[in-house]
Formats: C-alpha cells, sequence, structure tokens
C-alpha cells in the first residue's frame, strides 16, 4: 500500500473516479495515462492515483499538480480512479477506504471526498457506492467509525447536487 504524504499545495477536496470500462486490458495505469495524453491531449494522466481490480494503489500525476480530471474543478484537489465500469471488486474498495483515510487522516478530517458526478449532472462516474464504501456523512466528510457496505442510493437532483458541493459557501 502507498503511504500518503500530504502536498505542499492547498488540497481541500477528493474527487473519485471510474475508468469507465470492463475490459480486462484496461485494467492498469498505463491504458488510462494512453487515453489521457494520446486521446486528449494532456501531459499525463489526470489523476493522482489508480486503484486497479487486484487492489493495487498506482502513482499517477505528482501530487504537487492539480489533477486534469473533473474541469473546471482541478484547483486544490487530489483525484482518484478506480478501474472498472460495473464490475469493482472488494480489493479496490478497501485499498481506496485505506488510502483516503490516509488523506483524511492527514487533513485532520476536515477534507471532503466527491463523486465526479456531483459537478457534472452529465457523467455517472463513478458508479460505485462510493459515499457508502467510504462511510461519507452528507457533507462528504469520512466519519471515523468503520464504513458499511451497501447499495447506494440514486443521486439526487441537480439542485441538491449542488448544495452538497458547494452548501458551505452560503
Amino acid at each position: 500500500m502507498i503511504k500518503f504524504s500530504k502536498p505542499d499545495r492547498k488540497v481541500i477536496k477528493v474527487f473519485l473516479h471510474c475508468s469507465d470500462s470492463d475490459i480486462p486490458e484496461h485494467d492498469n495505469i498505463e491504458t488510462i495515462t494512453r487515453w489521457h495524453v494520446d486521446e486528449n491531449g494532456w501531459t499525463y494522466i489526470g489523476y493522482q492515483y489508480v486503484i486497479t481490480q487486484d487492489g493495487v494503489v498506482h502513482k499517477g500525476r505528482s501530487l504537487e499538480i492539480q489533477p486534469a480530471a473533473q474541469y473546471p474543478f482541478n484547483r486544490d484537489t487530489i483525484a482518484i480512479c478506480l478501474t472498472g465500469r460495473y464490475e469493482f471488486s472488494e480489493a479496490q474498495y478497501d485499498s481506496l477506504r485505506e488510502l483516503c483515510s490516509q488523506i483524511a487522516e492527514a487533513y485532520e478530517y476536515e477534507i471532503t471526498f466527491h463523486g465526479h458526478n456531483e459537478i457534472d449532472i452529465s457523467r455517472t462516474c463513478p458508479v460505485f457506492p462510493y459515499r457508502n464504501v467510504l462511510g461519507l456523512d452528507k457533507h462528504g466528510y469520512i466519519t471515523k467509525a468503520k464504513p458499511v457496505i451497501n447499495k447506494e442510493p440514486k443521486s439526487g437532483n441537480i439542485i441538491s447536487r449542488f448544495f452538497s458541493f458547494f452548501g458551505d459557501l452560503f
């Protein structure tokens, strides 16, 4: 498991993504990097971390550089991607919980975790039940209690997503 170290730059939110592919040949960081570099024209992979089906956490873009994963909300964030579209493994969930627990602890539990779909309603990403996997409260904070795995209810409408994400500004 990777040991998380806080970057020198400001970080206030973590965004969760999925690779949108269950094809076994896509279950690697090299393929995602190729998609981002060759197809999107980016300098490097957009995510700081990619978690493959075997639960291995791969380092992507440097934590010192903002991600290229949820434009225009990349600033002050970290981006984590799980490979898969509809099929995710317990090993991935275990690694995601461990990584996000390290991040939350490093920021004294004053950092929030969100799905890409919370800021872009045209996205279904991530399609796994991230709120339940991480044990998030309604604002996106990880509770210190152990999270429970179960089916996540469908996300709310655009207004509830807006206030869930931007509520602390009002």
